[in-house]
């Protein structure tokens, strides 16, 4: 015999079974419609700030939490807020570069290297669902200057002047940037030009990079050759980092005549004439020099040969006095 009071019981149950699997597809569909996300990746400054947005299509949140994967994929609460009204806690707080904004974004205050990892956000809503998005958040360090080119070539260094035919190797420096920079040749028509090889080493700043690239080249005829760098450690400056080389023919001077200077050159001991401007080769500058001087010492030599001549007249005379004598008669007369 069937107890009615049992009946009654089950009677209750059945009833309200319609109730528990609305319950349960409710907060079944609750949990499935949260979505919660965060810029898959974003670039900060060695040094600087940034701030992670993260968006849930709840209004009803009952907890944030922006979490760091430290060491093995553990996970490390850097800031968090209990709704409502609850205060940010979290070690980021206490280290002065990390907090939370009202809207649930996280802000980086002082990026430094260590900083540089993976960040969850989480949010749990009232209706015991949750979802999380993971950022990477990157250090960048700009390059400190320009991309350089040097030349290599067989025979050893060379420049830009080149025979036809001539191989060159031109390698493309980009220094101490983080991360890497990804660096390309072009030619003029902005075709690019297959790398020979290519090579990322530590830079001299803690953290940076230096990257090189290098081709081989045919030289046919007259060229210039592009090196871009690019890459999140440039950003937007990607027109600022690049190099140019202009690749030309190789000339062969003709000999000169002569073996004076080239025309419109002197060599350093060089004498200047006051003349007609001739060298130490033309005609007219030395030679009239020396005849000038000959001229001014057969001066000087015929005064000295005058004057000892004189002298000597002179003494005879003093000697001599009937000399003296018939030259007063003479003069008398």
């Amino acid at each position: 015999m069937v107890d009615p009071l049992s009946s009654i019981k089950m009677a209750s149950y059945i009833s309200q079974l319609p109730s528990l699997f609305f319950f349960l597809s409710a907060t079944i569909q609750a949990v499935a419609n949260l979505k919660v996300s965060t810029p898959p990746r974003v670039t900060v400054p060695l040094g600087g700030n940034v701030t992670i947005p993260c968006t849930a299509d709840s209004s009803e949140l009952d907890a944030i939490y922006w979490n760091r994967v430290a060491d093995y994929g553990s996970l490390e609460i850097v800031v968090s807020r209990v709704f409502p009204g609850g205060d940010p806690t979290g070690v980021g707080l206490d280290s002065g570069d990390f907090n939370i904004t009202a809207n649930n974004s996280l802000v980086i205050n002082y990026m430094r290297l260590e900083y540089e990892q993976p960040y969850v956000c989480t949010i749990l809503d009232t209706s015991l669902a949750d979802d999380s998005s993971t950022t990477e958040v990157i250090a960048t360090v700009k390059p400190r200057e320009a991309p350089t080119i040097k030349f290599s070539c067989h025979g050893g260094p060379c420049g830009p002047q080149l025979e036809e035919e001539d191989f060159v190797n031109l390698t493309c420096t980009s220094d101490e940037a983080r991360p890497p920079v990804t660096l390309m040749w072009t030619n003029p028509a902005g075709t690019i030009i297959q790398e020979l090889f290519n090579d990322t080493q530590d830079g001299s700043q803690l953290g940076t990079f230096v990257t090189s690239s290098t081709i081989q080249y045919k030289f046919k005829r007259a060229t210039t050759l592009t090196c871009h760098a690019d890459g999140e450690a440039v950003g937007k400056d990607s027109a600022e980092q690049q190099a140019m080389v202009e690749l030309s023919l190789k000339t062969t001077e003709a000999p000169t005549q002569g073996t004076g200077s080239p025309s419109g050159t002197k060599p350093p001991n060089a004498r200047q004439d006051n003349y007609n401007g001739e060298g130490e080769n033309g005609r007219g500058g030395l030679d009239l020099v020396t005849i000038l001087m000959v001229a001014v010492a057969v001066s000087v030599l015929v005064v000295i040969i005058l004057i000892v001549a004189v002298v000597v007249l002179y003494k005879k005379n003093q000697e001599s006095p009937s000399s003296q004598s018939c030259m007063m008669k003479y003069y008398v007369v």
